[in-house]
């Protein structure tokens, strides 16, 4: 008898003639390497799926406000942009070591429709460069919310459970930020 994994296995040769033909195929082992995904992760594909969505949209937080600090003259929202880009980035820094621990595979790069989205806002005058940019932080904290919120109530997985929920304040915190510069820019082009 072999012990693995708490189970014994017996192994028969195909000389052992007491032993039913049924039975008498050689005994496969699973790989190492499957094996060591399915002790790792026991990640569903809701779970992998939010945890992509969510790093895809600090990465698009992340880049929208590297443009926005080169490209404002508005000293509150370059500094938002900074407060931004430096925690998605640890953000999305702690999520990407935890999904690489998981197994998880993230992209690097933002979808295409994103990237447009990005071009087009550089056409804007600074003024309404700088009004589109904090609507569209709002409206983006807003969805990353509603993904991390969901994702606490879904995630079965307690790491990723635990990041979600501690993203919560960070996310809340900025769209509380952004809704207030929106609101200081409105008034200010009033």
């Amino acid at each position: 008898m072999i012990p693995l994994l708490g189970f014994s296995f017996a192994i028969f040769s195909q000389q052992d003639t007491l032993v039913p033909e049924s039975i008498k195929a050689p005994v496969e082992f699973p790989n190492p390497e499957d094996l060591d995904k399915l002790l790792l992760s026991v990640i569903n594909e809701t779970e992998e799926k939010l945890v992509q969505e969510t790093y895809s949209m600090n990465l698009f937080a992340i880049r929208l406000s590297q443009q926005a600090i080169n490209k404002t003259k508005s000293t509150d929202l370059k500094d938002f942009a900074a407060l931004i880009n430096k925690e998605h980035s640890d953000m999305n820094e702690d999520l990407h070591t935890l999904a690489g621990i998981k197994r998880i595979v993230l992209a690097d790069t933002l979808p295409i429709a994103q990237m447009e989205l990005l071009n087009q806002l550089l056409a804007n005058n600074d003024k309404k460069y700088n009004l589109e940019v904090v609507s569209l932080m709002v409206k983006k904290h807003q969805e990353a919310i509603g993904v991390s919120e969901r994702a606490v109530k879904v995630c079965t997985d307690k790491d990723f459970r635990e990041w979600f929920e501690s993203s919560l304040p960070t996310l809340h915190k900025h769209l509380k930020t952004a809704r207030s510069l929106k609101e200081k820019l409105n008034s200010a082009e009033n």
